[in-house]
């Protein structure tokens, strides 16, 4: 009876040993289709089949070398064997998309290769005023020159302006205490004769 218990026990603890973790997405390999079934067993009866491709959630896997319990995208629980599944798409279905990428790769050489004839054929045109260089390389020092003088205009406007800020600013200043030094006798005055006038 103990070797039954102990043997029982030991078999419980290797399952949780492997066991993986729950909800992990997989795909169905390549195979045509696999058996969905009730239980983890080849003798098992079935409830239906995936195919290559199809998205199934692993809700608990009893080992890479036994049965996984998975989920289909359709609400379906079932048993499969492990090994059958994988972390990728299938191979035909990854093809799928590599051959959209390799399209979309073939329209973007496409329109490279059309925008760089257009870019030749503009250099080409205008290769004659390249030929220039000289004329060119006058125009931007005379350009060079009148941004210097410019500049030196700007600076000189900012500090004329700058004392012309500081001469009103003091004027005002000189005018409001001449007002102020006019009003405070008079209001002074306003208010004495109030004060006599109690």
């Amino acid at each position: 009876m103990k070797r039954t218990c102990l043997l029982v026990t030991a078999m419980l603890l290797a399952s949780v040993a492997h066991a993986e973790q729950s909800n992990k997405t997989q795909y169905v390999t390549d195979q045509i289709t696999l058996g969905l079934h009730q239980k983890p067993s080849n003798n098992a009866g079935t409830i239906g089949v995936v195919k290559s491709g199809d998205r199934v959630t692993v809700l608990r896997s009893l080992g890479e070398n036994s049965f996984a319990q998975v989920k289909t995208s359709d609400g379906r629980e079932g048993w499969v064997v492990a090994r059958n599944l994988s972390d990728q798409p299938a191979a035909r279905d990854q093809l799928d998309g590599v051959n959209k990428q390799l399209s979309d790769a073939q329209t973007q050489i496409k329109a490279l290769q059309s925008k760089l004839h257009a870019d030749q054929q503009q250099f080409a045109n205008v290769k004659p005023a390249l030929d220039l260089a000289a004329e060119n390389d006058k125009l931007r020092a005379g350009i060079a020159q009148r941004d210097e003088q410019l500049k030196g205009m700007e600076q000189h406007y900012n500090i004329e302006s700058a004392h012309r800020d500081t001469l009103i600013t003091g004027a005002a200043l000189a005018i409001g205490g001449v007002i102020l030094g006019l009003l405070l006798p008079w209001l002074s005055r306003g208010r004495k004769r109030r004060y006599s006038d109690l």
